[in-house]
């Protein structure tokens, strides 16, 4: 079994990095460039929708897994969608409405297929109904906050290579085996990606790699639900990404501006207009996951009852750093 894990992120990373590179050297030449504007935090235009090469390295790296993933294949096809739908946006920018359209139909379908074949369903009617809505509605606001923070090179990048890694370790000692697989594919597909994304980046991931790792984020967590293991691992992993999208947005809301409109207000991009490198910002950011997040979230799960109260404290700290660094830079 850990020959097939190894040989399976020694086969995602080849992927990841093979792809990326080709993606690097082509999609200028298909328009797919992203030129610096007024809200731009880098100088020079990039080539742009590297997430094109995380979706082809997943779908042969799901092939080619000792691992059946029909059960996971709804997941997958919906991620997928929405990577194309980013890839579209990537092409040339589209309306607010097209978008949120076609991700509440992606994830509308994918939500109630996943309600609808559960064994055990509730006998409360309107519940029944309003789960649906409810998931929906957070798979889409996972995909678009997880958008909002891709936003600096190599965060989205080590956002997703630590919540892959940990779930890859997590499913594993649950014995969900396939789950683990998946994740540990990401992983070594990311990491690939991570070698032309690391600051200063060579390729972006675009709108087809954060909808796609958006989505992924939210599947996982979704999965470690279901499982019976409620919902404090996955938050504290994504705390730092939720913190910083929802507080920003709420003080936007809150201070009468167009929060809806693309804006330069999240710490990590106050951060670097003040001179950070992206580099030591990456180095902070994976420095926070290891010495909060990630301690907290396996004690949410070794100590179960004791897990909203790991919540709390994650999201509390997490918080009073956002309004430190607001009330700094802003």
């Amino acid at each position: 079994m850990l020959n097939d894990f190894f040989t399976h992120l020694c086969l995602s990373f080849f992927l990841g990095f093979c792809l990326t590179y080709f993606a690097f050297r082509f999609l200028s030449s298909l328009g797919f460039i992203d030129s610096p504007n007024s809200r731009s935090l880098h100088v020079q235009p990039t080539p742009t929708s590297g997430g094109i090469a995380i979706f082809m390295s997943l779908w042969i790296s799901v092939n080619h897994s000792p691992f059946l993933f029909q059960e996971l294949y709804p997941w997958l096809l919906a991620s997928s969608a929405f990577s194309v739908l980013g890839l579209i946006d990537d092409y040339k920018s589209r309306t607010v409405f097209f978008r949120l359209t076609f991700q509440f139909v992606i994830g509308g379908a994918v939500i109630f297929w996943v309600v609808f074949n559960r064994e055990s369903q509730t006998q409360n009617q309107l519940l029944f109904y309003l789960t649906p809505l409810f998931l929906s509605i957070s798979l889409v606001a996972a995909v678009n906050l997880f958008n909002f923070m891709d936003g600096s090179d190599g965060l989205a990048g080590a956002q997703s290579l630590i919540y892959f890694l940990c779930f890859t370790f997590m499913f594993d000692s649950l014995g969900l085996r396939s789950l683990s697989f998946l994740a540990l594919g990401m992983s070594g597909i990311v990491l690939g990606f991570m070698i032309f994304n690391w600051p200063p980046a060579k390729i972006f991931m675009g709108d087809s790699g954060s909808y796609l790792l958006g989505s992924l984020h939210f599947a996982f967590g979704c999965s470690y639900y279901l499982s019976g293991n409620g919902v404090s691992f996955p938050l504290i992993l994504a705390a730092p990404f939720i913190c910083d999208s929802v507080l920003t947005l709420a003080h936007r809301f809150f201070t009468s501006q167009n929060w809806w409109q693309a804006h330069r207000d999240h710490c990590y991009q106050l951060l670097i207009m003040d001179g950070m490198l992206p580099r030591d910002l990456v180095l902070a950011f994976i420095t926070l996951h290891l010495t909060c997040t990630i301690p907290l979230a396996f004690l949410s799960f070794i100590y179960s009852e004791f897990s909203l109260y790991f919540l709390l404290a994650t999201y509390l700290v997490i918080s009073f750093i956002w309004y430190y660094l607001k009330r700094k830079y802003a």
